[in-house]
């Protein structure tokens, strides 16, 4: 771990803890709100432990000790991949069919569809990133355009002094700079930030995708793109998924992203967020007294209100309802 990314966590490691206990009963309760339930089995040493948490868009850090050496049995996380590395002492974790023996320059990547138990010694404190699974399967489907047949798994262990671990510290350095305590303004940023850590892990983590990734696709032809807008343009209420989209155009998930990069600059689904608050805004402009906001976003196929007035305002500038009272 680089002293730069150490001086990084300062803000972490000098917040308020979320809790802070000797009792043994207490702290597996409390680290169970925060990660996952779990059995915790209690070895040598005292119990003194602390968590302190932070967030960005939607990851947690958090930094867990437990004074005591521990054996920590959560089975299958399930709904989220785990990223941890001790900043203090070591552990050691096995992930499915692997072992690894985690220290300050050794991470562990946990996968969230596989058997895991962790068994930290006494003293250790640990860093961790918890990252829900549909963001990674919406960064594998939506941004990389992988067709995902199978749980998305990586190798368990992550050297940060390679130049790859070198820069995944940089990328979570920057989600860390505001000390979770991001301005509403900032929201889009940080996802966007969160987006670029999972597509670094993607591209430099050796996963059973990896393959798929390495193999080189087609882009789609223009006739195709054009396909898959027109089909977009009038399903703009219904549930879309790429896999749908991909049908239509009678072209793969990946030949269909990658042509939709080139051509729009987007992703097909971030160009089909694009035209659905375009017809959202249309809809505003030309709305008849009494309109509420929420039957528009309906119409326009967002089904969750508050995401897209939050998207809505980083697009142009105004919420909806604004843009609604300029009409009346």
């Amino acid at each position: 771990m680089q002293a730069w990314f150490m001086s990084g966590l300062a803000p972490l490691q000098h917040s308020a803890p979320r809790f802070e206990s000797r009792c043994p009963d207490q702290t597996r309760s409390e680290t169970a709100g925060f990660l996952t339930e779990h059995r915790l089995t209690w070895n040598d040493g005292p119990v003194d432990a602390s968590l302190r948490y932070a967030s960005s868009h939607s990851f947690s850090f958090v930094l867990l000790k437990y004074g005591a050496a521990v054996q920590v049995s959560p089975g299958i996380l399930e709904d989220f991949l785990l990223f941890q590395v001790p900043i203090q002492g070591r552990s050691c974790i096995r992930v499915g069919r692997e072992y690894v023996q985690a220290n300050p320059k050794i991470a562990s990547v946990i996968s969230p569809s596989l058997q895991v138990e962790l068994d930290w010694e006494q003293g250790c404190e640990q860093f961790l990133v918890k990252i829900p699974r549909h963001r990674l399967e919406e960064v594998a489907r939506q941004t990389l355009g992988l067709s995902l047949d199978r749980p998305i798994e990586f190798a368990a262990g992550m050297s940060l002094d390679s130049p790859h671990g070198c820069a995944w510290q940089h990328q979570i350095g920057s989600l860390l700079a505001y000390g979770g305590h991001l301005p509403p303004e900032m929201d889009q940023w940080s996802r966007q930030a969160e987006d670029n850590l999972l597509l670094h892990l993607f591209h430099t983590q050796p996963g059973n995708y990896s393959q798929q990734l390495q193999q080189s696709v087609r882009p789609a032809s223009s006739r195709r793109v054009q396909r898959a807008e027109d089909f977009m343009r009038a399903s703009l209420d219904e549930a879309l998924t790429l896999e749908q989209i991909a049908t239509a155009a009678c072209a793969s998930v990946r030949s269909l992203t990658l042509a939709f990069r080139n051509e729009r600059g987007l992703s097909p689904m971030q160009f089909l967020k694009q035209i659905r608050l375009e017809a959202a805004q249309q809809a505003i402009r030309h709305a008849v007294p009494g309109t509420q906001v929420s039957e528009i976003a309906l119409r326009c196929g967002f089904n969750h209100f508050g995401r897209f007035c939050a998207d809505y305002k980083s697009r142009f500038g105004r919420s909806p309802s604004q843009d609604l009272r300029i009409v009346d």
